[in-house]
């Protein structure tokens, strides 16, 4: 996938993201997180170097006691339209 950046910074400037919107910013590099969210900070995108047990691409989160954890995505994140980049 190609990542067009004038894309990244449009939708950076967004607030109310579909979680399709979310992932190109994933891919982008970006963290991305949900306004509702009270115990996760962010959701991030892991790739794979030469070094990586894992050999394929997974999401992470963060939540606040920074201690990260694969993360599996709900049918209500999945579906929300309050997705934002995070801004630490």
């Amino acid at each position: 996938m190609v990542i067009n950046q004038e894309t990244v910074n449009q939708l950076k400037a967004e607030h109310n993201l579909r979680f399709e919107d979310a992932m190109y910013l994933l891919r982008a590099g970006e963290k991305v997180m949900r306004t509702g969210w009270k115990n996760i900070k962010y959701v991030a995108l892991q790739k794979p170097d030469n070094n990586s047990k894992m050999k394929r691409a997974y999401l992470y989160c963060v939540p606040i006691d920074n201690q990260p954890l694969p993360w599996l995505i709900s049918f209500g994140d999945l579906f929300a339209e309050d997705w934002q980049v995070y801004k630490a």
